[in-house]
């Protein structure tokens, strides 16, 4: 983030020490409205924004699509999912902890926005997961969530 990518912060984390190391540290301003920030930092504890209150791009310019940043217990000890798509040999599997119950879901209906939609994040402590909109997330049933 930087003095051009607005940022939005999920109830937890819109809070003074977490606006001030921000603005200290990347000069972003903050968004209100989950519509206009590039990117979104969840909490764990909070609610994700329904995909469409996000920025999403356009056909011409897809890339203008937010990146949500989502906070997670851990990326090992849940579910395990399969991921397939651009980047990846064959097939990875991963297995992150408290994803929200509609994540598959949301996922699936941002595949069907591609080229557009949002960027996915997950963060847990020291350790982050990158699962851009090209990404296809399946279970292990190989029911597609894009």
């Amino acid at each position: 983030a930087d003095a051009d990518t607005p940022v939005w912060l999920s109830p937890s984390l819109d809070v003074d020490p977490v606006r001030t190391w921000l603005a200290f540290h990347c000069g972003c301003p903050f968004a209100t409205n989950a519509d206009v920030a590039t990117f979104l930092l969840i909490g764990r504890a909070d609610a994700v924004p329904a995909l469409e209150d996000c920025r999403i791009g356009t056909q011409e310019y897809p890339d203008r699509g937010a990146t949500l940043v989502l906070a997670l217990p851990a990326l090992e000890g849940g579910a395990r999912l399969l991921l397939d798509g651009p980047g990846i040999d064959g097939q990875a599997t991963i297995s992150p902890l408290g994803l929200p119950v509609d994540f598959l879901a949301a996922r699936a209906a941002n595949r069907m926005l591609f080229p557009r939609g949002v960027d996915h994040i997950l963060v847990a402590g020291s350790q982050i997961l990158a699962l851009p909109r090209s990404t296809v997330v399946r279970t292990d049933d190989s029911e597609e969530a894009g």
